[in-house]
């Protein structure tokens, strides 16, 4: 008896721990797998190849502060009132050239693994290069705009999600540093 708990012990661990990782997605895969971020899901498959190919590159390590659904209708809102119009839709912002999109969405990526407990008071460098200013559980963008960070420490396997309840806008200026 002792002989067969020896070997399904250590057996069992180890299926565990391959099935543990298995059913981990990527950042990529994560997006796609929750309704919270279903906008999100569109603008990273309307964006150039490269920015899900980031996120679904499993040798990354990378930290995606993802704006709900919630986060996008404020982020519309905000945008109407910004260019004086009645209403600024989805389709609006999604339909933004395509390096503008890849823009914003590589704005919302650190090129790190930053769990919210690691997440020190003032200015975090983005993947595109800008600066996104953390101040506990609120970040303010380039362009003073300010979200909260809703939901914590979502792990995949190429990083970790944090849900935020606004898109964060990076700097037209391509000479930002």
């Amino acid at each position: 008896m002792k002989k067969i708990v020896f070997v399904l012990v250590p057996l069992l661990a180890l299926v565990l721990a391959a099935c543990s990782t298995a059913d981990v997605p990527s950042i990529a895969g994560l997006i796609g797998d929750d309704e919270a971020l279903a906008t999100l899901e569109v603008a990273v498959d309307t964006a150039s190849p490269a920015i899900f190919d980031a996120l679904d590159d499993e040798s990354a390590s990378l930290t995606l502060f993802a704006p709900t659904e919630e986060g996008f209708g404020n982020a519309l809102e905000d945008l109407a009132a910004v260019c004086g119009v009645a209403e600024y839709t989805a389709g609006d912002l999604l339909g933004v050239d395509q390096p503008v999109l890849d823009l914003v969405l590589s704005y919302h990526v650190v090129p790190s693994e930053v769990l919210a407990a690691d997440l020190v008071d003032g200015p975090v460098t983005m993947l595109d290069g800008g600066d996104v200013t953390v101040d506990g559980t609120t970040l303010t963008d380039v362009v003073g705009r300010t979200m909260n960070i809703v939901r914590t420490d979502i792990s995949a396997s190429n990083g970790v999600v944090h849900f935020i309840d606004n898109v964060l806008l990076p700097s037209a200026d391509p000479d930002r540093s």
